[in-house]
């Protein structure tokens, strides 16, 4: 089962065009000028039950649930459950070249990775959650790849012992956390 790539969005990292492709249980979306790239497993009923050829953001919508699970200690392929920490390069250099602090979610199961940025660990969070629906936004309702888009963020690593990642997240109002060394919320305030 495959998806012809189409364009579905913006880049948020340089405006860009976002491409979607589906091909065996993953889908791919690439950006066409900066080379971003982001690989979600999405299985086949997806496309073959759905119209994901008229809503490609059916695709997207589901990767956001996966990453709502695995916040919340759940492996997207096990459902065994997951570990949280901050990737050490991140920890040597502050940040990746996007100006993301890598983090990684691994089962203690089946030992699946699950890499992504820090704002990743506070998507799910209340507080976010609400500031998103103060904007009028349903967290709900996006694909994995306009989040970045719509929650405007800036990470970095205060301190490496103990660990201390801040994650600062725009809409309308500013909200900034403090996680620790396995990204859980140690601290936050909306300004």
């Amino acid at each position: 089962m495959s998806l012809d790539s189409r364009a579905v969005d913006k880049c948020s990292n340089c405006n860009g065009t976002l491409e979607l492709r589906y091909e065996q249980g993953h889908t791919a979306v690439d950006c066409d000028s900066c080379g971003a790239t982001r690989i979600m497993s999405a299985p086949p009923i997806l496309v073959v039950a759905h119209d994901v050829e008229e809503n490609p953001e059916l695709l997207g919508t589901f990767a956001t649930t996966q990453l709502q699970q695995t916040i919340r200690g759940f492996c997207y392929l096990c459902s065994g459950p997951v570990e949280g920490t901050v990737v050490d390069s991140s920890l040597d250099s502050e940040t990746d070249d996007s100006g993301n602090v890598k983090v990684a979610y691994e089962c203690t199961e089946c030992g699946a990775p699950f890499y992504t940025a820090a704002t990743t660990a506070v998507l799910d969070h209340p507080v976010v959650v609400s500031l998103l629906h103060d904007a009028g936004i349903d967290y709900r309702e996006i694909p994995s790849w306009r989040i970045t888009r719509i929650l405007d963020s800036e990470e970095r690593v205060n301190d490496d012992d103990p660990v201390r990642v801040e994650v600062t997240v725009t809409v309308d109002d500013e909200l900034t956390f403090v996680l620790d060394e396995n990204l859980d919320v140690v601290e936050y305030s909306r300004e």
